[in-house]
């Protein structure tokens, strides 16, 4: 079998598919921890 170099390419093109997507969830998590903190705040 010989190794190709696209190989790394296409690596990399899946890890700029998943990134958007992790990035995303960060967000939806920081924006919910900062909601349920606001929340406590304010009762």
């Amino acid at each position: 079998m010989r190794h190709y170099p696209n190989k790394c390419v296409s690596s990399n093109k899946n890890w700029f598919k998943i990134s958007p997507q992790f990035l995303t969830g960060l967000v939806h998590f920081l924006v919910a921890s900062l909601t349920a903190r606001y929340t406590d705040f304010m009762t």
